[in-house]
């Protein structure tokens, strides 16, 4: 299994973003490699998944990196059984499998977190008090449920005032610039207290220009104090 993992991972490379890549490197080498490395995935069975995921639940680790991780093994048994290597996919049923596993270790139902109207107000009223130059990041973040990257990614060419829509063409992550996660781009409508804070920012940013001696308009919305993204 060893060859398998590092086969796919250097099959693959040129299609994964470097953040995928590097989470990938890591699942391989910390949790494939020490537990499958030296098994025939010809002779993977069902129970042998399930062992794995009772070994990661000893150590602590949720169910949602646990999926990561078998995810990722998936991944290598499709192009072998594409290959013709291997007659089935062992970890063909993940879904279902993860499904019945966090099921089995919830103590309680989960809802999902989200802000309500008046936490929002409460929120965007103390930004306005004490952080004024985030507020406008808070006001995208609220009107349109953008990724905290796909925000920080804006450029003002990608915003038309006239139709009230701006286009998500990538995302800023903590290794560079990428394009978005579903590596398409998307148009977002703006809501006309959105569209009233991102004129009122392009004014400011074309102020801070001025007065900063920049010679241009920062090309980025969400822009650093020296006007770079």
């Amino acid at each position: 299994c060893d060859r398998e993992l590092d086969a796919w991972l250097e099959t693959y490379r040129p299609t994964l973003k470097p953040t995928t890549r590097k989470l990938y490197e890591g699942i391989i080498r910390n949790h494939l490699k020490p537990y499958f490395g030296s098994r025939d995935l010809r002779e993977l069975a069902n129970t042998d998944v399930l062992t794995f995921v009772a070994a990661m639940q000893q150590k602590e680790m949720g169910p949602k990196a646990i999926e990561n991780t078998l995810s990722c093994l998936r991944r290598v048994c499709t192009l072998l059984v594409d290959d013709r290597r291997l007659d089935r996919n062992p970890i063909s049923h993940l879904a279902s499998l993860m499904r019945q596993v966090r099921n089995a270790s919830a103590t309680e139902t989960v809802e999902r977190e989200a802000w309500t109207r008046s936490e929002a107000r409460v929120l965007l009223e103390l930004a306005s008090q004490h952080e004024p130059k985030i507020r406008p990041f808070l006001v995208l973040l609220f009107a349109t449920g953008l990724r905290r990257g796909e925000a920080l990614g804006l450029k003002w060419a990608d915003v038309d005032f006239d139709s009230r829509r701006f286009t998500v063409r990538r995302s800023v992550t903590s290794v560079g610039v990428s394009t978005p996660k579903s590596g398409r781009a998307r148009r977002v409508p703006m809501t006309p207290d959105l569209t009233e804070t991102l004129f009122d920012l392009l004014a400011e940013r074309q102020r801070e220009r001025l007065s900063s001696g920049w010679p241009e308009t920062p090309e980025w919305i969400f822009c650093s104090e020296t006007g770079t993204g």
